[in-house]
């Protein structure tokens, strides 16, 4: 199965080794292109191997929803989002980020060549508005931060990843309350049955 699609929700990390095999493991999938993290705690030791390995990532569309970030581990989601090379699709909602977030996000995307190739590229979306270049990204940020919500007239936060859950090629994962996830391999030419 080539998974393309995978939304983890309530999913906790008892150990850094949980952790850091999590991220491991969500950056050698060389199809997913669509990551949706949605009521998470995000510790140090995802965030700095997510950091570490985010440029191998194939992820178009990356969707952070109702997360729990303290500040140390924020820097390390900063530098791993920045770093992610075919991200062209940001969604950040649920959830409040802290004023050093933002500063930090704005503070790399401004001075790091590499950070977000797509923006370039007039390919970059946030919380589902187009971002023309790095200025109008900045001033998104600057929005997002002060949480002025009439920057723009789509804050709906919502990406169109599909519904997993009617697709032949999806999986749901799963044995408990507290832990969701779920996957959808697209279309493969392998067949099983």
């Amino acid at each position: 199965m080539q998974v393309q699609t995978l939304k983890l929700q309530f999913l906790r990390c008892p150990t850094s080794a949980s952790s850091h095999h999590l991220a491991e493991a969500l950056c050698s999938m060389p199809n997913l292109t669509d990551l949706s993290l949605i009521t998470m705690d995000l510790n140090e030791e995802f965030c700095s191997t997510l950091k570490a390995k985010a440029s191998s990532m194939q992820v178009q569309t990356l969707k952070l929803q109702d997360m729990q970030c303290p500040t140390p581990t924020s820097h390390h989601l900063v530098e791993a989002i920045c770093c992610i090379p075919n991200l062209t699709d940001l969604t950040m909602h649920g959830w409040n980020f802290d004023e050093e977030f933002y500063s930090t996000l704005k503070a790399k995307a401004s001075s790091i060549q590499g950070c977000f190739p797509q923006i370039k590229k007039g390919k970059f979306r946030v919380n589902g508005v187009a971002q023309d270049d790095l200025n109008s990204f900045l001033n998104t940020l600057t929005c997002l931060q002060s949480s002025d919500l009439d920057c723009s007239s789509d804050w709906d936060g919502s990406t169109n990843s599909g519904n997993s859950n009617d697709s032949d090629n999806s999986a749901d994962f799963g044995s408990s309350n507290d832990s969701y996830f779920s996957a959808n391999s697209g279309n493969s030419n392998d067949s099983d049955g």
